[in-house]
Formats: C-alpha cells, structure tokens, sequence
C-alpha cells in the first residue's frame, strides 16, 4: 500500500486572498498494474474509490464504479486536468474526492513509469 499526501485549497469567505491549504494523507492499494485495464483503490476522507483506467483512443479512460464516475482525461500525472474532468459535468464527486483520485493516478502513472523503463 503506497501512502501519498495532497493538498486541498479551503476558501474562508468571497475573497481568494481568504483562502489556506492543507496536506491530506491518502492510501493506494494497487490491485492491477502489469495489464490494462489497471485497477486500484484509494482510501480517503473516510471513504473509498475504486479505479479501473486503461489507454483508449485519445488518452485515458477512469472509471469509479462504486461512485458511479467514470471520464476521459490526457494524462495520468496532469492532476488539474483529471480533476476538472471528474468535477464537471457530472458533479457528483466533491472537490476534496476529485483531488484525492487525481493525485492517486498521478502516483501511478510514476510506479508505470518505472515499470516501463
């Protein structure tokens, strides 16, 4: 199990300068990463997400079954990209959730690189 922190912006009021960031401490437990489609599950926030993601034709798919989620994204390291594409349209994830996977698939993407070198 791969334990990875990330940061969560937490607005105060209106105002962006009202605004602060903590560090968030996340577990990844990887399941499927030698085949497509790779799968693993990160606990966060009290809460668990299971993630199924594989190649497709214009980058990556991510499928969160049991958040019923699922999106298509670039890249697995670019962490702002996948999470606007787990927030929106759908919304059905909370931001805090959408970061907590976004910066999971970036730690795999770093164990897949290794692997393939």
């Amino acid at each position: 199990m791969i334990t990875y922190e990330f940061p969560v912006t937490e607005y105060t009021g209106d105002d962006p300068d009202d605004a602060y960031t903590t560090m968030h401490t996340a577990k990844l437990d990887v399941d499927e990463l030698l085949n497509e489609p790779y799968e693993a599950t990160v606990y966060a926030f009290d809460d668990t997400f299971k993630l199924i993601v594989g190649h497709c034709h214009d980058g990556f798919y991510l499928c969160v079954p049991n958040k019923k989620v699922g999106c298509t994204f670039e890249s697995l390291s670019d962490v702002s990209e996948t999470s606007h594409e787990l927030l929106y349209p759908y919304e059905t994830l909370c931001f805090e959730d959408a970061i907590a996977i976004s910066f999971a698939l970036n730690e795999l993407y770093k164990i897949i690189k290794v692997q393939r070198a």
